[in-house]
């Protein structure tokens, strides 16, 4: 395809360069290969890259792309009819490639280095570390995402193989050169066939550098850059950031379960929902800040646990078990006995724990009142002796109260268990003694023995700690008692009710988002929901306290924002705005232009603005270092002059980047644009000037009175407060680490 003027500027040796070949090879796109030598850089290059002034630069039709990702991505778009898709056409599986696409660049390269170029010992241990690590982790990612297939696009390579695949020269180079084989068959079986097939491929030898020759351009790179102060960029650029195992259900009868962990009451909803085999979502609650979901299940006590059915909340643990054991009641054992004497015998015993136990289990859980907690040491060793006798009769010379299977007794008091073993711990008093109840210490030992239970039972010695949090957050809360360093992060959850606007969707396309309300990140995901009308649940999370669907989301990053659409999680905001788009692209205005040009132009100046606001973003909020503060100003204003720059080119003078209406670019850049303004309530700086970025001045106050984004954008006031509340919970955590 001569005709099409398709040029590619590059080193033979950059793995960054050898993507886009492969991407070109496999679509079949003839084109020029125009070698940059070592060391020097052509007025082409320069003029084709003149922010970043690297290769790969691809030039179509006298156009130019750059960065490797973005670059494939151009390829497969503009010839999509030639050749396999390198990028699924399912929006969720492209997202996916995406993301780790994302998470070898941050992962892998970065290494390089400190691998194969440091003298400290200990530096290439960690790199070398972190090399393992990533690759058993894309080992994982393989198994999801090739589904028994030969290449992490299924039966022919994608975009994610194209990304590892290229690095695979200096993979194997490392061996010769430190002696590491990082594809070992013992660790990362799969991954080691993978690169035997990845390599084999046609449109990969023809590209693929060899190893050995890649140890010699090394030692001819380091000879002709010893000197030189670009010498550590010119080498290639120098190698160039669980599925949630939340259970679940068919849609049509989703069940949830809000509740918070320690809760015995939870619990016991727990229990019976494992009984059953009942496939739920655990939706984490907060105890001092209570979501809007809760509020709006449970409008009456606002309490966990709430079990959610389809669209249909139930309250009250005794009543959701009961409620569990009737709707699934051929699914199995029984909780409660089909005999209404039995079955009323056993509502009795259940009504009796509720009313001799959990009173004195508050007392103990939340007063430090001496004379209090002996009461209600006192009342529970009482209780427990009538159980005693409750039990002998109940169970019949059988294990449970319910005989030879768990009923709704058994769950009751189990669900206290731990909460007696940890008042053990604090007091020191066996509640469950061997000479005054033998047949409730047998009991509780069959009933931890039950799958149903030991899955969720929590353990004595964590209840422990999470009553002496639980302790010094009332503590707080009565005493309002503002500027406790030691209570930091409760009062950083105090935010999150700012933000929390819970909303739905019909339940066939639910969607969610997990965030912090401050996080700009965030701001880009609900911008972009909002601009495409989309409805959605917000799950405030917190930042020192992650929640187990945080986690289980993104078990590779651990951080947000996340977007669950019905149970798929995506992560990474600027794939997550991608996959908005591309979803729901029927809806609103397009984020991302029709061109593939313009498309590629989009996603190079969004990843410009993480590459260079996002690091200085984070010293700033985060650091009191003077010396790295005013490094983070220069840097933050250098980056806004360039993108006053790329605003009149973008722009093209139109209102914003994305011309009439906002694009990708647009959210990337407008979600920083509160914590710009509370930086310079802070430091005293405009970094948005009107005499050095006007365009930018203006861009900022259109974007602002945008209804997707106005309603979501922080304020800059509260932004200041949470920067305080943050970096005084920062410094409890690291001293706490320090002390342990």
């Amino acid at each position: 395809m001569a005709s099409e003027d398709v040029k590619l500027i590059g080193l033979w040796a950059s793995p960054f360069v050898v993507r886009a070949r492969i991407a070109l090879n496999l679509k079949g796109i003839e084109y020029e290969f125009l070698e940059e030598e070592p060391g020097k850089k052509s007025e082409l290059l320069l003029k084709s890259n003149p922010v970043y002034k690297k290769f790969p630069v691809l030039i179509h039709g006298g156009k130019p792309i750059c960065e490797s990702l973005l670059i494939v991505q151009y390829i497969d778009e503009v010839w999509s009819s030639s050749g396999f898709p390198i990028l699924s056409a399912d929006a969720y599986d492209r997202a996916i490639s995406r993301f780790w696409a994302a998470y070898i660049d941050d992962t892998l390269p970065t290494q390089g280095p400190a691998l194969l170029d440091s003298t400290d010992e200990d530096s290439k241990a960690k790199a070398k570390e972190k090399v393992f690590s990533a690759l058993q982790q894309l080992e994982k990612a393989f198994v999801d995402c090739s589904k028994g297939k030969n290449f992490f696009g299924g039966h022919s390579i994608g975009f994610i193989d194209i990304v590892l695949g290229s690095l695979l020269g200096w993979l194997k180079a490392s061996k010769i050169i430190a002696g590491i084989n990082f594809l070992d068959e013992t660790k990362t079986p799969r991954l080691a066939e993978w690169a035997e097939r990845f390599c084999s491929a046609e449109a990969v030898k023809e590209v693929l550098p060899e190893a050995e020759k890649l140890v010699e351009f090394r030692k001819f790179a380091h000879a002709a850059t010893s000197n030189s102060d670009e010498g550590i960029q010119i080498i290639l650029a120098k190698f160039e950031t669980t599925f949630r195992s939340t259970k679940r259900m068919a849609k049509q009868d989703e069940v949830k379960l809000i509740g918070v962990w320690a809760s015995a009451y939870v619990t016991r909803a727990m229990i019976a929902l494992n009984l059953k085999g009942v496939e739920y979502e655990y939706l984490a609650d907060d105890l001092f800040n209570k979501s809007e979901l809760l509020l709006k299940s449970n409008p009456v006590y606002k309490m966990v646990p709430v079990l959610i059915h389809g669209d249909k909340p139930v309250c009250e643990s005794r009543i959701i078990v009961e409620y569990i054991d009737q709707v699934w009641a051929s699914s199995g054992p029984s909780i409660l006995p089909g005999d209404p004497y039995d079955r009323a015998i056993a509502h009795f015993w259940a009504a009796y724990v509720d009313d001799k136990l959990a009173p004195p289990n508050r007392v103990l859980v939340w007063s430090n009142d001496e004379k209090s907690i002996a009461e209600a040491n006192e009342q529970l060793l009482a209780a427990l002796l009538q159980l005693e006798e409750a039990f002998v009769k109940c169970s019949k010379g059988k294990s449970f109260f319910g005989g030879d299977t768990i009923n709704l007794v058994d769950i009751t008091l189990g669900s206290f268990l731990t909460w007696l073993k940890a008042f053990e711990i604090l007091t020191g008093i066996n509640f469950l003694d061997e000479t005054k109840t033998p047949r409730l210490v047998e009991w509780a030992e069959c009933f931890r023995s039950v799958d149903a239970a030991k899955e969720v039972l929590p353990e004595a010695e964590k209840l422990v700690e999470f009553r002496k949090f639980a302790q010094a957050a009332r503590h707080i809360f009565e005493c309002k008692i503002s500027d406790a360093e030691g209570i930091g992060q409760i009062i950083l959850a105090k935010f999150e009710t700012t933000f929390r606007s819970t909303k739905r969707m019909a339940k066939q396309d639910e969607v969610k988002l997990i965030g912090v309300w401050a996080s700009a990140y965030v701001t880009r995901a609900m911008i972009a929901l909002n601009l495409k009308g989309v409805e959605y649940e917000y799950l405030a999370d917190d930042l020192f306290n992650k929640s187990e669907l945080l986690l289980k989301s993104n078990p590779v990053y651990k951080l947000v924002p996340i977007l669950i659409h019905g149970d798929k999680p995506v992560c990474e905001s600027l794939i997550i705005v991608e996959y908005i788009d591309q979803v729901w692209a029927s809806s609103g205005s397009s984020i991302l232009p029709a061109d593939p040009y313009d498309r590629a132009i989009a996603r190079f100046w969004a990843a410009y603005v993480d590459a260079k606001l996002a690091p200085n973003h984070r010293v700033l909020v985060r650091s009191n270092d003077e010396k790295s503060i005013t490094e983070a100003k220069e840097q933050l204003l250098a980056a806004l002059l360039q993108l006053e720059e790329a605003f009149v080119k973008c722009s093209k003078g139109k209102s914003f980047f994305g011309g009439d209406t906002i694009n990708l670019v647009d959210i990337t850049l407008g979600s920083f644009l509160s914590w710009l303004k509370a930086f310079e309530i802070i430091m005293g700086i405009n970094f948005l000037d009107e005499t050095k970025t006007p365009r930018l001045v203006e861009w900022a106050e259109c974007f602002r009175s945008v209804d997707g984004a106005k309603e979501v954008l922080p304020e800059a006031e509260k932004l200041v407060e949470f920067r305080k509340f943050a970096q005084a919970a920062r410094r409890v955590t690291v001293a706490d680490a320090a002390a342990k």
